[in-house]
């Protein structure tokens, strides 16, 4: 039996969408041991950039994960959102392990619980 709605168009509702939603870009970090670094929300309009990516690993994300680590060593991992030459040399030469793009498997919904 078919829907009564189905028969008169006026009946349907009318869902407005906009044909540019806002982007919220935000970046979430956890520890192996269940540590969470507070959600980084980039400048509203903001791109983000090689460099602006680059800005926020130095200011938030490393000083975060030094506090956490307490010097006991760690393992940096990341999906490939923002892997270019620069950001992979700046993540070898400032965090204590690396696994580059080549190694992590990044599109394992086991090994990414973020990706909402």
């Amino acid at each position: 039996m078919a829907q009564p709605w189905l028969y008169n168009p006026e009946d349907v509702p009318v869902v407005a969408r906009t044909k540019f939603p806002t982007n919220v870009h935000m970046l979430d970090v956890v520890s192996s041991e269940s540590d969470v670094m507070l959600p980084h929300f980039f400048e509203k309009e903001e791109t983000v950039t090689t460099e602006v990516y680059l800005r926020v690993l130095m200011d938030v994300v490393k000083p975060w994960m030094k506090t956490v680590a307490s010097g006991r060593p760690y393992v940096f991992q990341q999906d490939d959102a923002h892997m270019s030459h620069l950001i992979q040399n700046w993540i070898s030469d400032n965090v204590n392990m690396f696994w580059s793009k080549e190694f992590w498997p990044l599109n394992n919904p086991d090994l990414n619980p973020l990706e909402y």
